[in-house]
């Protein structure tokens, strides 16, 4: 299969590496070029990579397509392309739906939707996919757990929760900070932080929901460490102002 990215930023990026790198993928990509210098420096480690200028061009060297442009430049992205009805089409726009890829995409009726986040450059990571497309788990398979959807509704609660990678690094960052702060080295510092946060992620994967829901409290020991600085964070309302941040990503995504 010959794949054709358009729009090679972060996760594009992240992608390519990882459709390589881990997932040992061997076919023909056809790239868009977002910056000489990355866009080289992709073509010159996969040399399966050719770089073009023009997306038309990508679209008739491809069988599949993969979308990642930004929201807004979504529409006039594909309505400015001519692509045919045997080609397939992956975005990875997290917010316009499939009724609206469909209708700027026609005749192309193959149609699925993805969120990879950037760790699927190392294999890491959930692929939400909607709907479930078997014909792709050759390429998404080895480089993270997809996670296959019928429901648009829940793939929007997904694409939500994908908006707190910034705020989990932050976080991470943060205690990282206070510890070099406390005369720690800087490199221990980040080594500890980043390695519990890894650690405590982990463990969540070998649990079910209500366990999930429950693991916060099995950590509280009555007047404890943990015990202050969870009860610290819901007395001040930080847990509701998450909330509230989720619903207005909800609302800014389900206005395209």
């Amino acid at each position: 299969m010959k794949i054709g990215l358009i729009g090679t930023g972060i996760i594009g990026e992240a992608c390519i590496k990882g459709f390589y790198r881990v997932g040992k993928f061997n076919g023909e990509m056809f790239i868009s070029r977002r910056s000489e210098d990355k866009s080289a420096a992709l073509a010159d480690e996969f040399l399966q990579i050719t770089v073009l200028d023009d997306n038309q061009a990508i679209v008739d060297s491809c069988d599949l397509l993969i979308l990642a442009v930004l929201p807004e430049q979504t529409e006039a992205v594909l309505k400015s392309l001519t692509l045919r009805p045997d080609q397939r089409m992956l975005s990875l726009v997290s917010s316009i739906t499939l009724g609206s890829l469909a209708e700027w995409a026609a005749p192309v009726t193959k149609i699925s939707r993805a969120i990879p986040l950037p760790p699927i450059e190392f294999g890491l990571g959930p692929i939400p996919i909607c709907p479930a497309t078997p014909e792709l788990d050759f390429l998404l398979d080895p480089v993270g757990v997809v996670v296959a959807l019928t429901d648009e509704e829940q793939f929007l609660s997904i694409a939500v929760g994908s908006a707190l990678m910034a705020m989990y690094y932050e976080m991470t960052s943060n205690i990282a900070v206070y510890m070099k702060n406390g005369g720690l080295a800087a490199e221990e510092a980040a080594r500890y932080a980043s390695s519990m946060m890894v650690a405590l992620a982990d463990s969540t994967e070998r649990v079910n929901y209500d366990e999930l829901l429950q693991m916060s409290e099995d950590c509280l020991t009555p007047g404890g460490l943990n015990e202050q600085v969870l009860f610290g964070l819901r007395e001040a309302g930080w847990y509701d102002s998450l909330e509230k941040e989720m619903e207005g990503i909800k609302t800014r995504l389900s206005k395209y």
